[in-house]
């Protein structure tokens, strides 16, 4: 609290952090908060109430910058099924996961569990919802990040990161 930093990059689960960032603004600490995927939940803004205005995370979908034509399909799917609800990162990173596996077992021409894993590593360039997917050599997905800001108690875009 003394240092009075300007930013606290806090990652955790969107509970967690939710009750992190609300005990840090009892203690009087205005500091910016930022985190990552999980604090697009619902619950992030229910627990932490007007205490988290302003904090701001990185994920991987919006439904106002769709970063490939598979993101507007899946948009269009989603709407169609959950009509009124919101296609958030969660949702899309299940259809890309579904996507990326039934890719690689087509890839792989088999039903050899070792032949699908050698195909999901080698996954390279692959149009999905959040983006264009290449795995690296630890399995990590390298694609765009989507930036969000706690607004008005509601998830507001505010820019895509690129990979260099």
């Amino acid at each position: 609290k003394e240092l009075k930093p300007d930013v606290v990059f806090a990652p955790g689960n969107y509970g967690e952090s939710a009750i992190l960032i609300k005990q840090a603004r009892e203690l009087g600490i205005e500091s910016v908060f930022m985190g990552g995927d999980t604090w697009e939940a619902p619950e992030f803004l229910d627990i932490g109430e007007a205490t988290v205005e302003g904090a701001i995370f990185s994920t991987h979908y919006t439904e106002e910058a769709p970063v490939t034509e598979v993101s507007g399909e899946f948009l269009k799917a989603f709407k169609e099924k959950y009509s009124g609800n919101e296609a958030n990162a969660f949702a899309a990173l299940g259809f890309d996961a579904y996507l990326v596996v039934r890719d690689a077992i087509e890839r792989a021409g088999s039903a050899d569990p070792q032949a699908i894993r050698d195909a999901l590593a080698e996954t390279k360039g692959f149009k999905g919802a959040t983006g264009i997917i290449t795995l690296d050599e630890n399995g990590d997905a390298e694609k765009s990040a989507v930036i969000k800001k706690v607004e008005g108690g509601k998830f507001v875009f505010v820019g895509v990161v690129d990979p260099e």
